[in-house]
């Protein structure tokens, strides 16, 4: 028996396994039909948004401009 790693795939992605909640499946369900994204695409956007996020640290807010021009702020705590 080899107690060396497996070899990382030569394409670049890497297999997870995941247990979603139904709340989160639903969401992801909904994400995938807005935007016409499958689950991994979905999936891979969300962590690079949840990074960003993590990024920005606490006490900064994020400004959403809709396309009537109006601004929301998010407070990240």
């Amino acid at each position: 028996m080899s107690t060396e790693p497996a070899a990382e795939p030569t394409n670049g992605l890497t297999r997870i396994t995941i247990n979603l909640t139904r709340r989160a499946v639903t969401d992801l369900d909904w994400l995938t039909a807005a935007t016409d994204a499958n689950r991994t695409d979905a999936i891979n956007r969300a962590i690079a948004l949840a990074r960003l996020v993590a990024e920005l640290g606490d006490g900064r807010s994020l400004r959403i401009v809709a396309a009537d021009g109006s601004i929301e702020r998010i407070h990240l705590i």
